[in-house]
């Protein structure tokens, strides 16, 4: 009886074995290219994105701020100012994205973004209108040309 419970655990076992690689194939290609692009983003990390959901050319914004993304690229070789999408702030402190450039960059409009948060897409965000001092919802898809 004993040989016999042995025999069935070593099937049980291998067949969970198979199940698993298995399964381990079924996540891998599962996993979409914005899981792969997000995860690039490293703790500390500000990473801008040029498609919504965190994918297509990603840039990561040196020191925590970049008073002029004109000069930029994204990793695909696109630029970076008025091109951004999505966002993640991996940092420890906010970080603030505006649609005009330094000496500008108060003048129009400014989006913040949390410590340790995200943004999936940009369409319908409330930002802050330096031009008349009021939050206001606005669509800032591909308006970013600064971050700080």
């Amino acid at each position: 009886m004993k040989g016999s419970i042995v025999r069935i655990a070593k099937r049980v076992g291998a067949a969970l074995t198979a199940f698993g690689v298995t399964l381990g194939g079924l996540t891998m290609a599962t996993t979409t290219s914005a899981q792969a692009s997000a995860s690039q983003c490293k703790s500390g990390q500000i990473c801008l994105y040029e498609v919504e959901n965190f994918s297509g050319g990603i840039f990561r914004v040196s020191g925590g701020c970049d008073l002029n993304l004109g000069d930029n690229h994204f990793d695909n070789g696109n630029p970076v100012a008025d091109h951004t999408s999505s966002i993640i702030n991996n940092s420890g402190s906010a970080v603030f994205l505006y649609e005009l450039a330094d000496p500008y960059r108060k003048s129009g409009y400014e989006l913040g973004v949390g410590a340790k948060k995200s943004l999936s897409n940009l369409r319908s965000v409330q930002v802050l209108d330096y031009r008349d001092g009021t939050f206001k919802m606005v669509n800032f898809n591909d308006k970013a040309s600064a971050a700080c």
